[in-house]
């Protein structure tokens, strides 16, 4: 059994590389039954995410000083009245307002926006190293107040609509900044 199980793992790595290889060990360690594993397509799936989020993890640890830098983006004045901008196009795609709601939105918006935007900068420039688990709270806070915005102004539909918009930028940013911060990558991460 030894012998069938450490050919496997050559195999899986020879041919299939690292990731199968960590699909192996995941099953070594973790409670999944052989028999539960390829029965449960939903087993199945959580299997893969594990693997695909400790791979994400590991690739993003080598990359925390060119990440630095992407972010340091905050420091830019022209910069972050571009991103308002985008931001607020996106709102308004999401949303569909009229340029006269989305003028009235941006002059509310904005007062969440930079007052966020200024918290992070200040964690972010923090000497001798970034404040991460502070930028990772008002990353949080930001998303927190974003939606408290759109809710009060336009309702709990149209939010529905705009978190569904954002779950692709918000929760990568959150598992990229909380990787650095040491936060587990569970409930934390979510908004």
């Amino acid at each position: 059994m030894k012998k069938q199980a450490a050919a496997a793992a050559a195999f899986a790595i020879l041919f299939l590389g690292s990731a199968a290889l960590n699909v192996i060990q995941y099953r070594k360690t973790n409670s999944f039954s052989q028999a539960a594993v390829a029965a449960a397509p939903d087993t199945q799936s959580q299997i893969l995410c594990e693997v695909a989020k400790e791979h994400l993890k590991e690739h993003w640890a080598d990359q925390k000083p060119n990440i630095e830098k992407v972010i340091q983006v905050v420091n830019s004045k022209a910069e972050m009245e571009a991103k308002l901008q985008t931001t607020l196009d996106e709102v308004a795609a999401a949303l569909s307002l009229s340029p006269e709601q989305s003028a009235h939105f941006r002059a509310s918006y904005e007062n969440v926006y930079f007052e966020h935007v200024g918290a992070f900068r200040e964690r972010l420039n923090q000497k001798p190293e970034p404040d991460w688990p502070g930028m990772f709270q008002t990353l949080k806070k930001f998303y927190a107040a974003e939606d408290a915005l759109i809710a009060a102004t336009y309702g709990a539909k149209a939010l529905a609509k705009f978190r569904n918009n954002q779950a692709q930028k918000r929760t990568p940013m959150l598992a990229l900044i909380g990787q650095y911060a040491n936060v587990a990558w569970d409930a934390s991460i979510r908004w």
